[in-house]
C-alpha cells in the first residue's frame, strides 16, 4: 500500500479524517454532494519514510483535517488525487439512523467494553460485587457528563467551553513575565541581555515564555491561588491556538524527570522562583535547558491540571540541548531522535556489565515455557544472566524433562517450591538465591521480541533514582496488553491503552518515549535487588492480584521512579500455567486483595502522577 486512511468519524456536517499517503506530489479531497474541499498536508510522517526504508526527511506524507460542510453528510467520498490519476480511498456512507437504533448501539457497545475490559483485564470470572460496582460505575453517568476526544478539534473546542465558560475571568497574570518574543510580556530578552536582566529581578517568580502565548484568563487564577505555597516551580496544561480555534491540547503529568528527558513536556510558558534561575548561573536564554537543570536540584514543583495558556509556537525537537545537558553534566547516554520529529528516546550506555537474575515462576506447561527460554537464550544480546526457574507443583513429564535439559547450562537453574499458588512468595524465594545486582521478575507465558531489551532496561534499573523499569507486552494478535499501568482505572489499576493497536501513536508521549508512570506489571519488570529489598519484596499477602502494583507503589511512595520502555517489546500469552479464577474461592481471594491495596494507595488511586486529572479512568486519555 502506498497511501491509507488511518481514521475518520463523521458528526452531522463535519468530517474528520487522519491517514496519510506516499507520493511525492498529491491533494486529498472530500466531496459530499457538491460541494469539494481539501483536506491539509499537516505533518511529516517519519514513519513512512522507514516503512519504506528511506533517509529520514520531511516529505509531509501525512493528512489530517476536520472540515464542515454546507448540508449534513449524508454520502461522501474522500479522493487522493495525483498527477495521473484519481484513487478513492474512503466511501462515507452517513445515512441518518433512528434515535432508538443509535440508543442500543450505544449500550451494545458500552457492554462489549466492559466485558472486554473486566475479563481480559483481570483475568478472572467477574465476581457478582465487583461486577455490580463496574455497572454502577459505567452506565450511571449523566449525558452531560460525556467524555470527549482531544485528538479532534470540534470535540476538545467543547470540553474547552464547557469547562471554562463559567469560570469568572481576571484580567492578567499578575506576576513578572520574561520572553525573547511575546511583545506583551513584562521584560523583553535576548541571549545577549539575559544574564544582566536576570541578574535585575528583585520579583520572587518570574514567568518565562519561549516564543508567544495567549493565557487563558479564566484559569489564571487557580495559579495565583498557589503562589504563597513556596513552590520553585509551577508549571500548567495547555494547547495551542489557530484561527483563533483551540487544537493539539497536551494534558501533562505531575514532575516527570525521565520524561522530560523525552521531551520538553512541560512546554515553552512555566513560572520559576528567581532564586532557583539565579542560582543556574545560565550563559544564554534556553528555557528547556532551565528545566533539566531542575532535575539535578532539589525542588518543590507543582502541577496545575488547567488549560492556562494557548501556546503560538510550534514544538519543536530539542535534541541538541539534550545532548549539551549530558555532556556538560557528564551523563553517559546517547540521544536518538523519533521518527514523529519532536521527541527523543534516552539510551544510557552501560558502564559495567553486572550480573542480571532472571526469575520464572511455573507449573507445567513445557511447550510454553520453553518458547520463553528459547526466546531469551536465542535472542538476548546481554550475556552476562542467569535464569531461575521456580517450579511450582509441576506434574507433567515434559516439564521434569525440559528443566534437566536446560540445567545443563551453566547459567541455568532451577528450584522446586510445593505450595499453594502465591506469586508474591515465589518471587521473594527465588530473590534470595539471584547472585545477580539485578533481577527480572518474568512469566512463563513471555516471548522476547527485542534483543536488546535486557541493556535497554538495565540502562534505566541502574540509576539512582529508578525503582521499577516495564516494558511494552503485546498480544499474540499485536495489540497492546501494556504500557504502564493508571491508577484508578476501571478503580483501582488497569493497563494502559489496554488493546489498543502496537503501532497505535497516543496524541500524548507516553508510547513514544521513555515514560514515567506510578507502576508496571510484574509480567516483566526489572528492578536492582537493593531497591527489592529495601521495599521488603512483594506482599505475601497478595497471593495473585495486585502484587506487582502494591510493589510499584512502595518503590514510588520512597521516591523512586518508575518507568516504562516502549522500546522494548515482548509477547504476552497471559496466565497460561495458573489459568483464571473461576472458583467461588478464588473469586473472594480476589476481593480480598483488592480491598486490602484499596485501603493501601488510596492516595494514588485517586489522583494518579503521571495520569492527568482531566482524563476519565473508563476511558483512556479521554476528556471528561
Amino acid at each position: 500500500m502506498e497511501y491509507n486512511i488511518d481514521e475518520y468519524k463523521v458528526n452531522g456536517k463535519k468530517i474528520y479524517i487522519n491517514g496519510w499517503a506516499h507520493f511525492d506530489k498529491y491533494k486529498i479531497k472530500v466531496v459530499s454532494g457538491e460541494e469539494i474541499k481539501e483536506v491539509k498536508k499537516y505533518e511529516s510522517r517519519y514513519d513512512i519514510n522507514k516503512l519504506f526504508h528511506e533517509k529520514i526527511q520531511d516529505n509531509n506524507y501525512g493528512f489530517k483535517e476536520e472540515i464542515e460542510f454546507i448540508k449534513p453528510i449524508k454520502n461522501a467520498k474522500v479522493i487522493l488525487e495525483t498527477k495521473n490519476e484519481e484513487i478513492v480511498l474512503l466511501v462515507v456512507n452517513n445515512s441518518k439512523i433512528s434515535k432508538t437504533l443509535k440508543k442500543v448501539r450505544k449500550i451494545l457497545g458500552k457492554i462489549k467494553r466492559g466485558i472486554k475490559f473486566l475479563w481480559r483485564e483481570y483475568h478472572f470470572l467477574v465476581p457478582p460485587t465487583m461486577m455490580k460496582k463496574y455497572i454502577k460505575d459505567f452506565f450511571g453517568k449523566k449525558e452531560k457528563e460525556r467524555l470527549y476526544d482531544p485528538s479532534i478539534n470540534s470535540e476538545y473546542n467543547d470540553w474547552y467551553e464547557n469547562r471554562y465558560s463559567l469560570m469568572p475571568k481576571d484580567s492578567k497574570l499578575n506576576i513578572l513575565t520574561l520572553s525573547n518574543k511575546d511583545k506583551k510580556a513584562d521584560i523583553i530578552i535576548s541571549d545577549s541581555n539575559f544574564v544582566k536582566k536576570i541578574k535585575d529581578i528583585k520579583d520572587k517568580y518570574v514567568c518565562l515564555i519561549d516564543g508567544e502565548v495567549e493565557f487563558n484568563l479564566n484559569a489564571i487564577s487557580k495559579v495565583e491561588d498557589i503562589l504563597d505555597d513556596d513552590y520553585d516551580l509551577i508549571y500548567f496544561d495547555n494547547d495551542s491556538i489557530k484561527d483563533k480555534k483551540y487544537e493539539k491540547p497536551i494534558f501533562k503529568p505531575d514532575w516527570s524527570r525521565d520524561t522530560l528527558l523525552g521531551v520538553n513536556y512541560i512546554g515553552n510558558c512555566f513560572i520559576i522562583k528567581t532564586d532557583i534561575l539565579k542560582k543556574m548561573k545560565l550563559k544564554e536564554w534556553n528555557c528547556y535547558y532551565i528545566l533539566l537543570s531542575l532535575i539535578k536540584m532539589d525542588v518543590k514543583v507543582k502541577h496545575i491540571s488547567e488549560i492556562v495558556y494557548h501556546d503560538r509556537n510550534e514544538i519543536c525537537n530539542e535534541k541538541n540541548t539534550l545532548e549539551k545537558y549530558f555532556k556538560e553534566n557528564k551523563i553517559n547516554a546517547k540521544v536518538e531522535k523519533n521518527m514523529d520529529g519532536v521527541t527523543n528516546t534516552v539510551i544510557y550506555n552501560l558502564e559495567k556489565k553486572p550480573l542480571i537474575s532472571i526469575i520464572i515462576p511455573t507449573k507445567d506447561h513445557a511447550d510454553i515455557l520453553e518458547k520463553c527460554l528459547k526466546s531469551i537464550y536465542d535472542l538476548s544480546t546481554y550475556s552476562n544472566y542467569e535464569i531461575i526457574v521456580i517450579d511450582n507443583n509441576s506434574e507433567e513429564k515434559e516439564t521434569f524433562e525440559l528443566l534437566k535439559k536446560y540445567n545443563k547450562k551453566k547459567n541455568f537453574s532451577y528450584k522446586r517450591i510445593e505450595c499453594e499458588f502465591n506469586y508474591s512468595y515465589l518471587n521473594n524465594e527465588a530473590v534470595k538465591l539471584a547472585k545477580g545486582d539485578y533481577v527480572v521478575l518474568l512469566n512463563n507465558d513471555i516471548e522476547i521480541i527485542t534483543p536488546n531489551w535486557l541493556e535497554l532496561m538495565l540502562g534505566y534499573a541502574s540509576l539512582d533514582h529508578v525503582g521499577v523499569v516495564g516494558a511494552k507486552l503485546l498480544f499474540p494478535d499485536d495489540t497492546i496488553q501494556h504500557a504502564g499501568i493508571i491508577m484508578g482505572k476501571g478503580g483501582l489499576a488497569g493497563h494502559a491503552h489496554y488493546g489498543k493497536s502496537k503501532n497505535y501513536i497516543s496524541p500524548q508521549y507516553e508510547l513514544k518515549i521513555p515514560y514515567d508512570v506510578s507502576a508496571c506489571t510484574a509480567a516483566c519488570l526489572m528492578v536492582s535487588k537493593e531497591k527489592f529489598n529495601e521495599v521488603k519484596g512483594l506482599e505475601e499477602k497478595l497471593k495473585v492480584a495486585f502484587n506487582d502494583v502494591d510493589f510499584n507503589l512502595k518503590l514510588l511512595d520512597k521516591g523512586y521512579n518508575n518507568i516504562f520502555l516502549p522500546n522494548v517489546l515482548l509477547y504476552h500469552y497471559e496466565s497460561k500455567s495458573r489459568g483464571l479464577d473461576t472458583t467461588s474461592e478464588k473469586q473472594k481471594r480476589f476481593v480480598q486483595e483488592w480491598a486490602l491495596v484499596e485501603e493501601k494507595w488510596q492516595k494514588y488511586i485517586e489522583h494518579d502522577m503521571f495520569y492527568n486529572d482531566n482524563f476519565s479512568k473508563n476511558d483512556d486519555y479521554m476528556l471528561k
